[in-house]
């Protein structure tokens, strides 16, 4: 019955994977953690899971991926964490993966200011 810290261990399960070269086994482990988290209402590890997906696709140079998950984010209801996340991991996306500098300083901006 220990539904969250299962579904939490999942996501850092899924980075370890990645860190160790195992990239589409642990992105598996963190979709799994979102889907999971995001079925049972448990928005914040659902938002952590999926920008931590967000982060690895971009090392893996998958833009477009990592795009789609950020829209997905920005929608969570996780509070002000998943709001500045969603504009870092945007801001990240357009900079590093489609070399939109512009973007991603407002962004970046946003999500650092008062």
């Amino acid at each position: 019955g220990a539904d969250a810290p299962r579904i939490w261990a999942y996501g850092y399960l899924g980075v370890g994977l990645a860190y160790c070269g195992r990239l589409d086994e642990g992105l598996e482990y963190l979709d799994q953690s979102f889907r999971e988290a995001r079925a049972r209402d448990l928005f914040l590890i659902a938002a952590d899971s999926l920008y931590q997906g967000v982060l690895w696709r971009l090392i893996d140079l998958r833009p477009g991926e990592a795009m789609d998950r950020v829209h997905v984010l920005r929608s969570l209801e996780a509070g002000n964490w998943s709001r500045r996340e969603a504009d870092i991991a945007e801001a990240m996306t357009d900079w590093w993966g489609f070399g939109e500098p512009g973007p991603a300083l407002e962004l970046l901006e946003h999500a650092t200011g008062p």
